[in-house]
């Protein structure tokens, strides 16, 4: 899965990287846990925007609770690229509704002797990197909104495997427009990232409280 990554790119950059008229501004983030909002990029009409959505997908479908918010449950923050175009909850979102979620790098974290250790991985030769996601919106009942979305993972690189079976679906620059403007027929984004254009290392166990949100977060730590 993708349950925490980085964004501390300056908006400039990210605009440039991503073919943006502008960003939003944005503070440099080292823990980005799911059930806040996201930086995000998406097509409109044609013209890639970014905007911010909620991370943890509702389903258009969802029923309000009784204060008139969407039930909790349906809150999804990853879907997998294996299953995603069929899934009740993504196929709508999966032919319609894509985006590309800037990230400068994520976390995973592996089994080691019983205990979860945490490895920081980020592209070897780019600052930037992009992660697929599908993106979705709620109307409640009094006419309120909700655009949130899911990250996408698949089947982790044999290379990266040791660390995790699973790993976020990456989207190589020049596959932006495939993704955002393709169509559920696709089959080639199961395939995982290239892991030798990927480094990581481990870095300290602090990163397991998204309350931590600093650069000290992505400091190597020694191997075991």
């Amino acid at each position: 899965m993708c349950g925490r990554y980085t964004l501390y790119s300056k908006g400039e950059d990210i605009a440039a990287h991503f073919g943006l008229l502008n960003v939003p501004e944005l503070s440099p983030r080292f823990n980005i846990p799911p059930g806040g909002p996201i930086l995000a990029v998406r097509s409109l009409l044609g013209q890639r925007e970014a905007t911010f959505l909620h991370w943890g997908l509702t389903p258009a479908w969802v029923k309000a609770d009784a204060h008139g918010q969407p039930e909790r449950r349906y809150s999804l923050i990853n879907a997998r690229a294996e299953t995603a175009a069929e899934k009740p909850a993504y196929r709508a979102a999966w032919r319609q509704r894509r985006c590309l979620v800037p990230a400068s790098g994520f976390y995973e974290w592996q089994n080691h002797n019983g205990h979860k250790r945490p490895y920081y991985i980020l592209h070897a030769e780019q600052p930037l990197m992009a992660i697929a996601g599908l993106w979705e919106s709620w109307i409640g009942p009094t006419g309120e909104s909700l655009e949130s979305c899911a990250l996408i993972t698949t089947a982790a690189h044999p290379d990266f495997a040791g660390i995790h079976t699973r790993m976020p679906l990456i989207v190589d620059p020049g596959n932006y427009d495939a993704w955002l403007v393709g169509n559920h027929t696709d089959t080639d984004w199961q395939t995982p990232f290239d892991a030798s254009q990927l480094r990581w290392y481990p870095v300290s166990t602090t990163v397991s409280s998204p309350q931590n949100d600093d650069a000290r977060l992505i400091e190597p730590e020694p191997e075991i």
